[in-house]
């Protein structure tokens, strides 16, 4: 929960770096079981996220920069995977204690169970679709009538134009990102705004607000067996 709330409150990379730091502090993990694990969630995430823009494509065909952009993803979500495929099977090089394919490769096991691997690409797609469904559930609140098909579309523009940003948050970003795709599809630029603003907030207070809470609830109630140091919960 802490991971997940700098990930979505820092800019670019820097939640990422929060979360290995805090991974590499619990029973003993290191850092490369650190790093090797958010290599290994950043790569459920992208299938999820490929498979947002497929849904996308299929439902709204796009020409130009988007019909090329399923193929761009595609390509980087399986070089990431055969990358990593490689380093589980490939770990050992002399001397084994000090190589790093040594030191990442036994922390990426999970990639030789394939049906362990494919529950946890199945798991990102589960969120991926209960976003589907929070957007869906906005767009009712505020009396915007939009076929539930057209979900896909609005979180994938939100899914690409997050991808790389430095700005906290998001902000701005992802309400611009939201706001092109409904006007896109005729919303008027007034209802437009309104989704993409509270669309955002739907989605930040669950994954901000429980690291938080999280945070506060450890700070005011710590373990009897365990003391609490500043930033490692």
């Amino acid at each position: 929960t802490l991971a997940v709330a700098a990930m979505n409150t820092l800019p670019f990379g820097g939640g990422h770096a929060v979360g290995v730091g805090l991974v590499a502090r619990q029973n003993q993990t290191g850092w490369s079981g650190a790093v090797s694990l958010m290599a290994l969630e950043q790569l459920c995430d992208a299938f999820g996220k490929l498979a947002v823009v497929l849904a996308a494509l299929a439902v709204f065909p796009l020409s130009g920069a988007w019909q090329r952009l399923p193929w761009i993803l595609g390509a980087l979500t399986i070089a990431g995977y055969l990358g990593l495929l490689w380093l589980a099977h490939h770990p050992v090089v002399k001397p084994p204690s000090r190589g790093w394919r040594a030191r990442w490769g036994k922390h990426l096991e999970v990639l030789k169970r394939p049906r362990v691997f494919f529950t946890a690409v199945s798991l990102s797609l589960a969120i991926k679709a209960a976003g589907l469904v929070a957007i869906f559930a906005v767009q009712r609140s505020l009396g915007v009538d939009l076929p539930f098909a057209t979900t896909p579309l609005v979180l994938a523009a939100v899914t690409i134009a997050t991808l790389v940003s430095f700005a906290p948050s998001d902000l701005g970003v992802y309400e611009a990102a939201a706001f092109g795709a409904y006007r896109l599809l005729g919303v008027a630029p007034a209802d437009a705004l309104a989704l993409a603003v509270l669309q955002h907030v739907c989605f930040l207070v669950p994954a901000v607000g429980t690291g938080y809470l999280t945070t506060a609830w450890h700070w005011l109630c710590p373990p009897r067996d365990a003391v609490i140091t500043p930033g490692i919960s």
